[in-house]
């Protein structure tokens, strides 16, 4: 079925990325019709996906996918050695690519095979975002594994170093997943210039869409296309036994019509006629589940190519619409004491998970690398409210008896509050402060039986007292 009219503005059939515009500000037309191209392709084969963008001109190419027995580390310790995505993910089933142009990035991502696997698989319910800014589908937060997530940050880090532009785009399931790994480097300070997505789901709490869109929004265009009914899961409110879980899309809308033509401002009534005289347009032509049908991205690619210059943006919308919906002030307030107290512990965890101070063999001496840490640790807990208390507990492995452990706990907890208060001097990081604890060997993150979960039950951590 084909709802969309010919054009004669409509570009040559093999998308030239001679005219994609690396730092276009706000909606670009040549660039959505690429991405849409690019999102259409990340559902071919691996061979065929790196065949077919360098023939586009396209550099660099890069697999993202997951692997069962790689951990974390493992893929860490690869990135360390200089290798490339690809290398340290062959094998795996490919979930996208990044590809490299002149002046830019882009990031694609796959949906799913078919709309009905998606439609089954799909789980509503909600899980926290670690960045505590709300509510995550659950699904499409698992699907965005921890190894991709830190892949993904290195590559494209690297390249905004670069000074490239970076576009992240996705269909459907690859949508959502674009939208999560565009907060994932925003939110790490990557500045992505574009974010392009075609029949995507939301993927949301209004908390997140909320700060989301204070970030991304003028840069986010979400398509929909006339009746897809991917656009419309999960429901805005979703109830699963006692609890009820509230969702909403992220960024600007693009809607196309049944004539293909795009708007980014369509009124309620208008919707209702366009999307009536789409069910009625399919019936006609035989097509009785239209809402599945107008999800496919042969319909997305066909509006766009015939939109190749137009820019639905710029008619009559003096700021994006999801904006007008979600008003923020100008110059935010400045944030709660409470909240800042919750930053300072977030990044205080981040830091300490990711540099654990270490210790003299059985002592309570630090090291001299541990004192760099805690420098960095005494510039956080500087900009917390001067009433805010934390809690700095110690831990050991299983070595030795359990009392000692605890004595040992409790002295390298008492060693790191002396050394920060110490470091204050005329600041008001005083003992009153902090509360140490030594817990010994009762609490592991890890297993004893093996050196490396040793090490990481060794530590410190620094908590704040709610």
């Amino acid at each position: 079925m084909t709802k969309t009219d010919s054009s004669p503005t409509s570009p040559p059939r093999t998308p030239n990325f001679d005219d994609y515009t690396p730092k276009a500000d706000g909606y670009a037309p040549r660039n959505a019709y690429l991405l849409a191209s690019c999102a259409n392709l990340a559902y071919e084969k691996p061979d065929e996906i790196e065949k077919q963008t360098r023939s586009w001109g396209l550099t660099d190419f890069q697999f993202l996918g997951e692997t069962e027995d790689l951990g974390f580390q493992e893929v860490k310790s690869r990135f360390s050695e200089g290798k490339v995505v690809q290398d340290i993910l062959k094998g795996a089933g490919t979930e996208g690519f990044i590809a490299r142009g002149n002046g830019f990035a882009i990031v694609s991502f796959r949906g799913t095979e078919e709309v009905t696997d998606f439609l089954t698989d799909a789980n509503a319910l909600q899980v926290r975002d670690p960045g505590e800014r709300g509510e995550l589908h659950s699904g499409f937060h698992g699907a965005l594994s921890a190894p991709l997530r830190a892949g993904l940050k290195k590559v494209v880090g690297d390249y905004a170093e670069k000074g490239l532009g970076i576009w992240v785009t996705g269909h459907s399931l690859g949508g959502a997943l674009a939208t999560l790994a565009a907060a994932d480097l925003a939110f790490a300070g990557i500045e992505l210039q574009g974010v392009y997505t075609f029949g995507q789901p939301r993927v949301c709490c209004p908390d997140f869409a909320k700060v989301y869109d204070e970030r991304l929004c003028d840069r986010h265009f979400r398509f929909v296309n006339n009746n897809d009914i991917v656009t419309e899961a999960p429901l805005k409110r979703v109830k699963y036994q006692e609890r009820v879980w509230r969702y909403r899309h992220v960024g600007q809308r693009i809607y196309i019509k049944t004539s293909g033509q795009l708007t980014d401002d369509i009124g309620r009534l208008e919707l209702t006629m366009d999307r009536a005289a789409g069910y009625v347009a399919a019936a006609l032509e035989g097509d009785f589940a239209d809402g599945v049908s107008d999800h496919s991205m042969v319909h997305y690619l066909a509006a766009l190519e015939q939109n190749y210059t137009v820019d639905p943006t710029a008619e009559g919308a003096e700021e994006p619409r999801a904006l007008k919906e979600s008003p923020a002030p100008k110059e935010p307030p400045p944030p709660k004491p409470r909240e800042v107290a919750r930053k300072t512990a977030e990044d205080l965890a981040g830091l300490l998970e990711k540099h654990p101070v270490e210790f003299a063999l059985n002592r309570a001496e630090l090291t001299d690398e541990s004192k760099k840490i805690l420098d960095d640790a005494f510039r956080l807990l500087s900009g917390a409210p001067p009433d805010t208390r934390f809690s700095i507990e110690g831990h050991t492995d299983n070595t030795g008896t359990p009392e000692g452990n605890r004595e040992l706990s409790l002295e390298r907890a008492e060693a790191v509050r002396d050394y920060l208060v110490g470091r204050s001097r005329l600041d008001s990081l005083d003992t009153d402060r902090f509360k140490t604890e030594g817990f010994g060997q009762n609490r592991p993150v890890a297993t004893n039986d093996t050196a490396e979960g040793q090490k990481k039950n060794r530590r410190v951590e620094i908590r704040l007292l709610e």
